[in-house]
């Protein structure tokens, strides 16, 4: 009001005379300002005017040719609800006055008793009053908004009348229609689930009986049948002496919260029901920035009761402390399960009393918290590892068998009708008989065929420690292997290198020969060499070749070949790697302990 420079009035009056008179009075009242008056002596005028400009108070007789008494207020009032309305009524027209305030006008004022000051006042003041009731409405209104955005509606309870008030959004919280009257806690009850009704009473006593705040939650069966979950938050109202005579509360609509509560909690019932249930072990952990292993986050009871520790005693460990591998190697499988999203791999793993399992390891990558997460689940395969060794002690026993078999019997048949042959082509040759020379071709073919069989012989039965034992074995391999396929072949080892479990020898020797294969068969090689050290503490057996190589790392871990190159390197204690790069070729290694470090 304090940068108003004019009031702009609008008068709808019938009678001239009064119309001059408060046109006076209003020139007397707001001399610092500039008033502007408007005259209509019709409401049809009155009602044409506000169409055409704006007001700032409507100075209103309710009996008017064309209208007459609060039916004149309320054409006006439905008009235009921002402009505040005084109603000008004469001597018999009071009651008539309070209907018009009670309806919506700001004010009344009997005719007689105008005068400039009781005029001006009585216009501030109404513009004054309309301007604050605009701001309540206004206000009200975001109020509402924001208790539907937010589904929270308030209420209020009078402890000495039972009487209660809601707000329209509580009505629409309960599916109840605002234009009835709000219901008592009584009415409410059987919509409230049985389970909620105790909270609720125990939580309205403590709030009387303290004199403090309270909170409680319950849920309730809409009309409809539809179930909700609301928050309520009650507060005591107290009178002079300190009494609490009425209480306040808010209550917001928590159902999808609630509900997405109760999922998680059966997701975690599911989660723990098959992080639990799993006859294997589970291991969660996350890296940091370096992709270094941070403590377990997580790990399931089957995994304490292989490693031997307490759950809070693992949850300290990090892949460090429980996988047989160096540093670099864990940080590789670590690194390629995060790039490639999944990895799965043989492994071991060390228990509290430092005994080394045999693990298969599927593991994961996902995000979690913003940071690199791996779930590694680990079966134990002793009990598979034992029955592969058994099929493949049964397998090498069955080839040596036949193998003796055919250089006892095969062989010695073979052996024999060469001789036979041979004999009988030189009596011919000496006697110039016909068919020496047809003779002399079957002895050849005999011969031959000894000789094969014997070298098929050496392949099932390839090592023997009692003469030259595995070196002597793979020196005969690879000359044999580079006289059959026309290929370079080369051979070396240090002396020290010596196997004295012929278990052992023979894996090593099955594992080279399966190098040797696959580089001339699938790598198309035409140099491969074969070294059999002793370094450090462990013999090293190197197979390399200049053939085109693996496409990729899968086809190095898909083959069957490789399979069973790594399972019998695990059978000796050792360690297989395969290192080759698609065009350049493949280097195989298999590390086992010596025969000293084993003792």
């Amino acid at each position: 009001m304090d940068d108003l420079e004019q009031i702009k009035t609008l008068l709808i009056e019938d009678n001239p005379g009064d119309a001059r008179l408060i046109e006076e009075y209003l020139k007397e009242s707001f001399f610092e300002f500039k008033p502007t008056l408007t005259l209509a002596d019709t409401l049809e005028k009155g009602m044409s005017f506000l169409q055409e400009k704006d007001f700032d108070v409507i100075l209103l007789d309710l009996s008017l040719p064309d209208s007459f008494g609060l039916a004149t207020f309320d054409a006006i009032h439905k008009t235009t609800e921002t402009v505040p309305v005084i109603v000008l009524t004469g001597l018999d027209d009071e009651k008539l006055g309070i209907e018009a305030v009670q309806a919506g006008a700001q004010d009344f004022l009997k005719k007689k008793d105008i005068d400039a000051i009781l005029l001006g006042r009585a216009i501030l003041y109404a513009m004054q009053r309309h301007q604050l009731t605009l701001r309540l409405e206004k206000s009200q209104q975001r109020l509402q908004q924001a208790q539907e955005l937010a589904h929270l509606g308030n209420y209020e309870l009078d402890l000495e009348s039972g009487e209660i008030t809601w707000s329209d959004e509580t009505f629409r919280i309960f599916e109840m229609d605002p234009e009835e009257p709000a219901p008592t806690y009584e009415e409410l009850k059987p919509i409230i689930i049985p389970e909620y009704r105790e909270d609720i009473d125990a939580a309205i006593r403590e709030v009387q009986e303290r004199g403090q705040r309270g909170y409680l939650e319950l849920g309730i069966t809409t009309k409809s049948g539809k179930t909700k979950y609301l928050y309520s938050i009650v507060d005591p109202i107290k009178d002079k002496n300190g009494e609490v005579v009425k209480l306040f509360g808010t209550t917001q609509d928590i159902t999808d919260r609630k509900r997405a509560e109760l999922q998680l909690r059966e997701n975690e019932r599911r989660y723990r029901m098959l992080f639990q249930g799993t006859t294997d072990e589970i291991l969660v952990f996350q890296v940091d920035d370096n992709r270094e292993p941070l403590p377990f986050l997580d790990v399931n009871d089957i995994a304490c009761e292989l490693l031997g520790y307490s759950h809070e005693e693992l949850l300290e460990k990090t892949l460090y402390d429980i996988v047989a591998a160096e540093k670099d190697e864990i940080q590789k499988r670590i690194a390629d399960v995060i790039d490639s999203g999944k990895r799965i791999h043989e492994s071991q793993h060390i228990t509290k009393e430092d005994e080394v399992i045999p693990l298969e390891i599927s593991a994961r990558s996902f995000s979690y918290n913003g940071r690199p997460t791996i779930i590694s689940i680990g079966r134990d395969v002793r009990d598979r590892r034992k029955l592969e060794q058994e099929i493949l002690n049964i397998s090498e026993q069955e080839r040596q068998r036949i193998g003796r078999d055919m250089h006892d019997g095969l062989g010695q048949m073979l052996t024999g009708i060469g001789l036979i042959a041979q004999s009988l082509s030189n009596k011919l040759e000496s006697q110039g008989a016909e068919g020496a020379e047809k003779v002399q071709e079957i002895a050849d073919l005999v011969k031959e065929a000894d000789e094969y069989a014997r070298a098929l012989t050496q392949g099932l039965v390839p090592v023997n420690i009692e003469s030259n034992g595995l070196d002597s074995a793979l020196r005969e391999l690879t000359r044999k292997l580079s006289k059959m396929y026309d290929i370079d072949i080369q051979y070396s080892n240090t002396p020290e290198a010596k196997v004295d479990d012929n278990a052992s020898a023979v894996h090593l020797y099955r594992i080279a020969q399966e190098a040797i294969n696959n580089a001339i068969k699938h790598g198309n090689a035409s140099v491969v060499h074969v070294a059999l050290n002793m370094e450090k503490d462990h013999i090293m057996l190197h197979i390399e070749d200049n053939g085109q190589g693996f496409p990729g790392p899968e086809e190095i871990s898909d083959g069957m070949g490789v399979r069973i190159m790594n399972f019998r390197a695990q059978m000796i204690g050792g360690h297989l790697e395969i290192k080759s790069e698609n065009g350049e070729g493949t280097e195989v290694f298999c590390q086992m302990p010596s025969a000293d470090d084993n003792r």
